[in-house]
């Protein structure tokens, strides 16, 4: 690898991590491609040589969290789809709560991508969103596709939101375990919802007998 290549790459990504921390802390409308490259400290139209505008820093950050995502829940398979359930759960909340800076651009700015970045974001995201799917009518025989569909998509905004909240919301302790255990008990949900009986005193006190287990007792 020369010299040349090595700094372009370093540039390259000086200018995304300035990106990444100006759209998550203001959004991807209020930020401009000078400020982008004053904070790189790359000044002038010399950041053109790097990326054409904000529409490819946009859609080059949502390809990297993809390709993060992707690489740490891998292909592996499960015989027990609640193991795999809370597998996701702990891969996803792990993944957010180490990238947060990401994880809020990805709930906030889908919309300001432009094509083609749109679309190829959708189309490599669309089997980790399939499997979720899937992973759930394995869970959930009895549930439609559209009622896994709408709970996987409500299951990774929720994840996803870590981003976005105050920063004291984000110092707990074992912050990533509570969320995998939120995660989990919101898909176990599509086995029946304990709101009614966890209303009333005496309906807590038989609350004990739902059906589904909890993550701790199925993640390997």
């Amino acid at each position: 690898m020369n010299v040349r290549y090595r700094c372009g790459v370093k540039r390259d990504r000086k200018i995304l991590l300035a990106a990444q921390r100006l759209f998550h802390e203001r959004g991807f409308d209020a930020v401009g491609m000078d400020e982008v490259g004053e904070t790189a400290g790359i000044t002038g139209p010399a950041i053109y040589r790097h990326f054409s505008g904000k529409d490819e820093l946009l859609g080059t950050l949502f390809d990297e969290a993809v390709s993060a995502l992707l690489i740490r829940v891998g292909d592996e398979e499960f015989d027990d789809p609640w193991d795999e359930l809370a597998f996701l759960a702990t891969a996803h909340a792990e993944f957010v709560y180490e990238h947060q800076e990401l994880a809020s651009i990805l709930i906030r700015d889908d919309r300001s991508l432009s094509e083609p970045f749109q679309r190829r974001h959708h189309r490599r995201e669309r089997p980790y969103i399939e499997r979720w799917i899937s992973v759930l009518g394995r869970c959930f025989p009895d549930r439609t596709e559209e009622e896994r569909t709408s709970a996987t998509f409500a299951i990774l905004q929720m994840l996803n939101s870590i981003g976005t909240w105050p920063r004291g919301a984000r110092k707990t302790d074992g912050l990533p375990d509570l969320l995998a255990d939120m995660a989990f008990g919101a898909a176990s949900a599509l086995g029946g919802s304990d709101r009614e009986r966890l209303a009333g005193s005496e309906a807590k006190a038989a609350s004990g007998d739902g059906s589904s287990p909890s993550r701790s007792e199925q993640a390997v």
